[in-house]
């Protein structure tokens, strides 16, 4: 992550994310609701993405669930004209299995601190 602009909490803060193909993209915080939810947007992509995605919008929402705490992640694609069907073939299985193991690192760090 590179070029914070500001802090995270804050709408309107961008950041610069690193793909793992050495591309780049504009990630915008767009909502945040302490303590139970943030969205942004990614946007600009700099590698093959570019070709594929418009945009992609992410939000986290964290609901109490008696002791725990039940996370839901969601994610939408927006494709470029005419290559939606390409996103649903080929990159979300691809998301899919980022998300499973970014969201089990997380779940990992999070139980670690208790």
């Amino acid at each position: 992550m590179r070029d914070q602009s500001g802090p995270w909490n804050t709408p309107g803060a961008t950041r610069k994310p690193e793909l793992s193909d050495g591309s780049t993209a504009t990630e915008r915080l767009i909502e945040y609701t302490r303590p139970h939810s943030f969205a942004y947007e990614i946007t600009d992509f700099t590698g093959p993405l570019r070709l594929l995605i418009a945009k992609v919008r992410g939000e986290w929402t964290m609901t109490p669930d008696g002791p725990n705490s039940l996370i839901r992640w969601t994610y939408s694609f927006y494709p470029r004209s005419g290559r939606g069907w390409l996103i649903r073939l080929a990159a979300a299985p691809l998301w899919r299995r980022y998300a499973t193991a970014t969201l089990a690192r997380a779940v990992h760090v999070v139980e670690a601190v208790e």
